[in-house]
């Protein structure tokens, strides 16, 4: 296995074009975040070492770039110099491992999601958008709220009528923040 991605590779199977070029571009991306979430160099996780670590990253890197990229499983071959047979393996063995919940896969695999969202913001935006919206989610409980904002997750303890007070202001932010207009009677 080479160390690497070369472009005389790339073109001799993937016609020069802006779909390809994007493929190729969003596969380094993948390659970066898995390697940053792992801690594993990306040369590594490309190259040939069968240690528990970098396979499973190997692993995690290609279940990512089929499901996410679009485009077959030979292309994603040629992006990680294996054979066809070999990328199939390792999409099934994610997806065994997200079956059987095993800790390690899911921990990485949602680490270098979480990772691939922060390159891509800082590579495509120099700030949050003025229309991007953070996702919020709001779990109660007899004891408190679980507040996840963008899957990051905190519980609060609180007594109900706290809730209640702390539901009605994120409901009046969510007007404000889309124009529209209140009325006493809505929280009330």
């Amino acid at each position: 296995m080479q160390m690497g991605i070369s472009s005389a590779q790339i073109s001799a199977l993937m016609p020069k074009g802006t779909t390809n070029q994007q493929v190729l571009k969003n596969f380094k991306l993948i390659l970066r975040a898995v390697s940053k979430a792992s801690d594993i160099f990306e040369e590594q996780i490309l190259g040939d070492n069968r240690q528990h670590e970098i396979s499973r990253a190997r692993r995690v890197l290609a279940y990512l770039a089929v499901t996410n990229l679009k485009v077959s499983n030979r292309k994603i071959s040629i992006l990680m110099d294996l054979d066809n047979s070999s990328v199939l393996y390792m999409v099934r063995k994610v997806a065994q491992d997200l079956k059987k919940c095993d800790i390690l896969t899911v921990d990485l695999l949602n680490k270098s999601i979480a990772e691939y969202k922060n390159i891509n913001v800082k590579n495509f935006t120099m700030s949050r958008s003025k229309h991007y919206k953070s996702m919020v989610l709001l779990g109660m409980y007899d004891d408190g709220m679980l507040i996840t904002i963008d899957g990051e997750s905190i519980f609060k303890e609180m007594n109900s009528q706290q809730m209640i007070g702390l539901a009605i202001e994120l409901l009046e932010r969510a007007q404000i923040s889309a124009n529209l207009p209140q009325k006493e009677s809505d929280f009330q």
